[in-house]
């Protein structure tokens, strides 16, 4: 059945109208015939959700922020901690390179020292006068002391033929392979030195 009324048909065709050439649906428009109320309603409804989304916008901006802030914050006490461990290893290793030059050093001189006292003939150990040879060829550490008739005044070791070690107070000879003698020392050995 067909409304006549005449208020309804125009508004009928307006909305077919504009739908039609719009395509999109049309809300109740006040004074056509829709509640005022509703559709002042629906603006605050919509004003109301626009501006919570604006809040929400705003609140997640400022929370990324702080968050981006906090996360510097944490990278640059990151990179101040690598910078400090670096600084540290760096220390150690200068540490642990002068110690080892040191020790290298003493090694060195160790090693110099023995070859000295090997040269000089340090490292052996002197001959006492008990010893089974030295008191058989009659040995002594003092020539002023001896009292064997093949000993004569000046004889000594040092000017000995025999006595490898030079100025030395103690040095090698060939008859007592192994032990030192005294430079002022004299066994029946004693054989003098050419002159020069």
């Amino acid at each position: 059945m067909q409304n006549n009324d005449d208020t309804s048909l125009p508004r009928r065709q307006f909305v077919k109208l504009a739908g039609a050439s719009a395509g999109v649906a049309m809300l109740p428009l006040a004074g056509c015939g829709g509640d005022s109320d509703s559709g002042s309603s629906a603006s605050t409804t919509v004003d109301s959700a626009v501006a919570d989304v604006e809040a929400a916008a705003n609140d997640a901006v400022d929370a990324a922020k702080e968050m981006a802030d906090d996360v510097a914050g944490e990278v640059a006490a990151a990179v101040d901690t690598v910078e400090e461990a670096a600084s540290d290893a760096m220390d150690a290793a200068e540490d642990a390179s002068s110690d080892a030059m040191d020790v290298a050093q003493d090694a060195v001189n160790d090693a110099a020292d023995t070859v000295n006292e090997a040269v000089s003939g340090n490292s052996l150990p002197q001959l006492t006068e008990d010893d089974a040879q030295a008191v058989a060829l009659g040995y002594q550490h003092d020539a002023s002391t001896v009292s064997n008739d093949r000993y004569e005044a000046g004889q000594q070791c040092q000017n000995c033929v025999l006595y490898t070690g030079g100025d030395q107070a103690w040095g090698p000879c060939s008859i007592f392979p192994g032990k030192l003698v005294n430079a002022n020392g004299w066994c029946s050995t004693y054989t003098a030195k050419p002159s020069a």
